[in-house]
């Protein structure tokens, strides 16, 4: 019987780390996603003040 509970026990541990680990890479995602969305506004103004340098 103790050898089903320590079982259990490490089930739920390693679904806590998977699930951990699950969020981890969509806060890296998310944050890949924002500084993507930066840098293309960064570009975007550069862009839009080498246009005013020209005209």
């Amino acid at each position: 019987m103790s050898l089903w509970v320590v079982d259990v026990g490490e089930a739920h541990e390693s679904f806590v780390l998977e699930k951990e680990a699950c969020m981890t890479f969509m806060t890296l995602i998310s944050n890949l996603e924002s500084w993507r969305l930066v840098s293309f506004v960064e570009w975007l103004s550069c862009s839009a003040w080498n246009l005013n340098l020209e005209a």
